[in-house]
């Protein structure tokens, strides 16, 4: 990732993918910061966060439109919810020819940042 650490990444290979992170307390958060690197092709998609499944309701979501290739950048997602919900991070892009050798996007990690 972006830190030099080793760790977990998650990538998506479909034009339409989600992530579930299970049941969260979301009290007090207001947005929710992601870790993305995009590859050459920088296709624009959309972050989605949604309770209770990947077609839940919609707690928060944003555009995206990658400006450079292969750099970690970050993007906030503004987040609308309070209490424990199933958590999922649905990535949507309208972009053709997404797949094994030309990925959507990258994650590394996502921060969950408290209302001030």
């Amino acid at each position: 990732g972006p830190d030099g650490a080793a760790g977990m990444l998650a990538t998506a290979y479909a034009g339409n993918a989600h992530l579930f992170m299970g049941r969260l307390d979301l009290s007090g958060i207001a947005q929710v910061t992601f870790e993305f690197r995009s590859g050459d092709n920088r296709h624009p998609f959309t972050v989605e966060l949604r309770a209770d499944s990947a077609t839940g309701a919609l707690l928060g979501s944003t555009d995206v439109r990658p400006a450079v290739a292969d750099k970690w950048y970050t993007q906030s997602v503004a987040l609308s919810a309070s209490g424990e919900r199933a958590l999922y991070v649905v990535l949507r892009s309208p972009a053709g020819g997404i797949g094994q050798f030309n990925s959507l996007v990258t994650m590394d990690a996502m921060t969950f940042e408290k209302r001030r």
